[in-house]
């Protein structure tokens, strides 16, 4: 994945897995990242 926004992003990214039980859980988080424009610019 590329992002050509500088500044703070957010992308939600969820996970699928199977629990001892054999039941499917699934947990969601939001990860934020910083894009900053290179020095060299």
């Amino acid at each position: 994945m590329t992002s050509e926004m500088i500044g703070t992003n957010s992308i939600p990214v969820s996970i699928v897995y199977r629990v001892k039980d054999g039941y499917l859980k699934t947990e969601t988080y939001t990860v934020t990242y910083k894009v900053r424009k290179a020095p060299s610019e």
